[in-house]
């Protein structure tokens, strides 16, 4: 759900009826330096909102992710296990048709199973934490996924996140991680998500004054959320990969109530 839609007195009824979820998935973790990883010369970030397929189906969601060829996709409203969704897991789904890892977090308990947030991964997964992101009276609990993730014999840390509806709490919620990601900035950092703000936005200025790089304004992306003439949706990188992006889009696609992004970097030798 994005800010311009919420109706204010039934947001306000939402605020006790969220019961947090703790659940978390990973995969069997490899060791980046011993294990080895894939020599890559370029990488490709995807964040989506996918409006829990509420707007499609799987089937459509995986064919549009397909298409964009990611290495790593960071997921936003992604049901696993929920009623309304025929209690599919829906990280999983994706991940076996990009042939990717999966790293889901709930963040709310909801029908019988979890909503939250996820990172797929065509690379190998070295870490993969959750992040509990707090913030007063906000619209729902929320949570952001961290993942290690192993390319050319190092890792690159990548977090997805879902900021919450209401400015205050999604400025909170940023603010959390981005203590949490204080010691890593520069190290090869990417941060994709849905922000529920503009760029002008406090929650995006607590990741820009952390020193990480708005890539999608850097190449003038428009729109991410149709319906409205905002882009809300957003990948940022530190200055080990945000001076080496080639490339950054928004994709037209009717599959969700957000349009997918895309990043691409160059890989430079980063410095641990």
């Amino acid at each position: 759900m994005s800010f311009l839609r919420v109706i204010i007195p039934v947001a306000l009824l939402s605020l006790t009826a969220c019961e947090r979820s703790h659940l978390l998935r990973a995969p069997t973790l490899t060791n980046c330096a011993t294990q080895g990883s894939p020599t890559k010369q370029h990488l490709r970030m995807v964040s989506f909102n996918i409006r829990s397929g509420l707007s499609s189906s799987m089937e459509e969601i995986g064919r549009v992710l397909e298409e964009l060829d990611p290495d790593v996709v960071a997921l936003q409203e992604v049901d696993v296990g929920v009623k309304r969704t025929q209690n599919v897991d829906q990280a999983t789904v994706l991940a076996e048709r990009l042939g990717a890892e999966r790293i889901f977090a709930g963040a709310i308990k909801r029908e019988g199973g979890d909503y939250g947030v996820a990172i797929l991964s065509r690379l190998p997964v070295a870490r993969a934490d959750r992040i509990e992101l707090g913030a007063p009276a906000a619209f729902e609990p929320r949570v952001a996924v961290e993942a290690g993730v192993c390319v050319n014999g190092q890792e690159i840390n990548v977090v997805a996140l879902h900021a919450d509806v209401f400015p205050w709490s999604a400025s909170a919620n940023s603010r959390d991680l981005a203590k949490h990601l204080k010691g890593s900035v520069g190290k090869g950092v990417l941060v994709a998500g849905d922000l529920n703000e503009t760029s002008e936005g406090d929650a995006v200025k607590a990741f820009t004054g952390l020193g990480l790089v708005d890539v999608l304004g850097h190449f003038n992306v428009g729109p991410t959320f149709p319906g409205s003439n905002n882009r809300i949706d957003y990948i940022l990188a530190d200055d080990a990969l945000a001076p080496d992006a080639t490339s950054a889009g928004a994709v037209p696609s009717a599959v969700s109530d957000h349009l997918p992004v895309f990043a691409q970097f160059d890989l430079p030798q980063l410095v641990h």
